[in-house]
């Protein structure tokens, strides 16, 4: 409701009062209210997380709902995640199904926006891209999106330049792109910033078409630019051109509704930021309607909404997709005398087919980005990879005599790379390990996926392979017993192909994370915190803590600094310093006698190395202290 992104949350909480007043309106959730509880961020990631875990602490949500970029929505991903809480953020942010369990998305996906400008661009004849990046993720998000699909369409990327939204000078950046000769440019930001790139090109007479994010759809940004001459591109929904919606539509009566509501209580039609917040609400009571509160039940009743029709789209949830509407649902908008026009509606993209194809393309696509995408960046896969290509085995002999040689081929093909998947997780290489995932995915998909028992079987075996890499690899038995007795619970109840795909993904990150925690925790600097957490009250001398991991004081000495940049006197204060934080934020105790719990004699010593360490006196630290932010109704 504050800082930088205070113009979209204006919008979204607007939205918001709105839907859950007219969801009571109809009869509430079984017979029960919606209350929604709302706090200001103040545009801050870091306030957003702490907001977000008071909401849930505090006031018992059952779901969380908002956000207005990348960097806040990943901040309160994290805590939903964390504590096991729906959440819809409605943002460019990526939601990664493996890792984001507990979060949905009700803008259009990023790669939809962007594939949907590029073939604009294409189809006007623009083939020259410059690219004018924010630092931070959502400038990584923007380039690696941009330079994937630039080559996949045959459009050249003639420069990228980055900037600080916090001072967004870009005049010595667009200087540089334009000597470069871009027919466009694509700044992947939202609000006041892309309003500034836009002022600026108009004041260089740089007057290229600029290409913004999907953020920015709504009537706050529309006033900051309708008096700049620069062409501008702003991917939006269907909410921003309701008259140019035709009445056979499945979502026009939704958008026709809800903006006439919207009209009579606020005086202005809803908008992009509206659109995202109203369906965020009505996706999750859908939710609460099929299971009730419980966040888990919630979150797979939401996997399996079909068909809803909402403002953002025709919504088809899955366990690998958590956003539900397809790139059909993108509109490009211009910004014409001041007011927004529709300048071009999307039904497929040719070379790009699988973004909207059958559900078999659109699955392989989809673990392309979650296995591979992360890693190539900018580099762009060919979609004739080897998972889609049998290798030609020129030394056997036999091959002439077989029934089916390219079935012979393709299980030789599954073997070698099990193997090698098997060798990337111990070597824990998990990037290659991904990328041969992928690959024997792939594979599994084309020949099975019309058979979901010999796909799963399929998928089973490299399973069993991946648990028989953690066993020899000295993971801990019990804790492997208790992962495969869960893991084979879910593969039993698999009922999709998603499912299983996705179920098989989960189970590479969590034997990876396994393995890698067993080798951290039998490293000598584990050995040492531990014996440190475990007396750190006490007198702890270098030959005390030798004898613990069984070295000699001037090994031990050696090693900790050579490995690890550190003395064993960091080491000793890292632990104090953060009981000591945890006693002054949360406890009245005199810092007197904090020095003292914490291992400390004199106080005024304490106090020393609490400011070196901390860069604030404890005292300064308690005042500090952080206070829950005013509920904003």
């Amino acid at each position: 409701m504050t800082g930088y992104l205070s113009w979209s949350g204006e919008q979204k909480k607007k939205a918001a009062v709105l839907k859950v007043d007219m969801v009571n309106e109809a009869g509430g959730i079984n017979g029960q209210r919606l209350r929604l509880i709302g706090y200001d961020d103040q545009s801050s990631p870091n306030l957003a997380a702490r907001v977000a875990e008071g909401l849930i602490f505090r006031h018992g949500v059952i779901a969380l709902v908002g956000t207005g970029s990348l960097p806040i929505s990943r901040a309160v991903a994290q805590i939903a995640n964390r504590y096991r809480i729906p959440a819809f953020l409605s943002s460019g942010y990526a939601v990664d199904p493996v890792k984001d369990r507990f979060v949905f998305n009700t803008a259009h996906k990023t790669e939809f926006a962007v594939a949907c400008s590029f073939q604009y661009f294409r189809e006007e004849g623009i083939n020259r891209i410059g690219l004018l990046m924010p630092h931070g993720p959502l400038g990584e998000l923007g380039s690696r999106l941009g330079r994937r699909l630039a080559d996949r369409l045959g459009i050249k990327i003639v420069g990228e330049e980055r900037f600080d939204v916090g001072a967004p000078d870009v005049t010595f950046q667009l200087e540089r792109l334009r000597d470069a000769k871009p027919l466009a440019l694509f700044s992947f930001v939202t609000g006041e910033p892309a309003a500034h790139v836009a002022r600026r090109m108009a004041q260089q007479g740089f007057n290229v078409p600029l290409l913004v994010s999907h953020g920015n759809a709504n009537p706050a940004f529309l006033k900051l630019v309708s008096h700049i001459s620069v062409p501008l591109i702003v991917p939006s929904g269907k909410s921003m051109v309701l008259d140019s919606i035709p009445e056979t539509d499945p979502c026009k009566t939704i958008l026709d509704g809800f903006n006439a509501r919207h009209m009579q209580r606020y005086g202005g039609p809803a908008n992009y930021c509206s659109a995202e917040l109203g369906d965020a609400i009505d996706l999750l009571s859908e939710g609460l309607r099929a299971t009730g509160p419980e966040p888990g039940e919630m979150c797979e009743a939401i996997e399996n909404i079909r068909a809803f029709n909402g403002m953002q789209g025709t919504y088809d949830f899955s366990p690998i997709d958590h956003y539900g509407t397809q790139l059909e649902h993108v509109v490009l908008l211009v910004v014409k005398d001041g007011t927004w026009h529709l300048a071009k509606t999307f039904s497929s993209i040719p070379g790009l087919e699988e973004m909207y194809g059958d559900r078999k393309a659109r699955l392989i696509s989809r673990l392309d980005d979650l296995l591979c995408g992360p890693a190539r960046d900018a580099l762009v896969r060919s979609r004739e990879t080897a998972a889609f290509k049998a290798p030609v085995d020129t030394e056997s002999k036999e091959e002439d005599t077989r029934p089916d040689p390219g079935l012979y081929l393709v299980t030789k093909l599954h073997c070698q790379q099990k193997r090698e998947l098997i060798q990337s997780i111990r070597k824990q290489d998990d990037v290659k390990a991904k990328q041969i995932l992928y690959q024997l995915l792939s594979l599994a998909l084309l020949r099975h996926f019309d058979s979901l028992e010999q796909l799963k079987i399929t998928i089973l075996e490299l399973f069993l392979a991946m648990i028989d890499a953690a066993v020899e690899e000295g993971v801990d038995i019990e804790l492997l017993a208790k992962l495969k007795q869960g893991f084979g619970v879910e593969w039993e109840h698999v009922k999709d192909q998603e499912t299983l795909s996705l179920w098989i993904v989960r189970v590479l990150d969590s034997v990876s994370d396994n393995i890698s925690k067993q080798r951290r925790e039998s490293g000598l600097l584990t050995k040492v915190l531990r014996f440190v957490e475990a007396h750190y009250t006490d007198d702890l001398t270098v030959d005390r803590i030798a004898r613990e991991v069984g070295l000699s004081p001037s090994r031990l000495i050696h090693r900790i600094r050579s490995e690890h940049g550190l003395t064993l006197g960091d080491c000793v204060a890292k632990t104090r310093m953060e009981k000591a934080q945890a006693l002054l934020k949360n406890t009245d105790m005199p810092i007197g006698k904090i020095a003292y719990e914490v291992g400390y004699n004199d106080q005024s010593y304490f106090t020393k190395v609490f400011k070196k360490r901390v860069n604030c006196t404890p005292r300064a630290f308690r005042d500090g202290a952080f206070k829950f932010p005013p509920n904003r109704g």
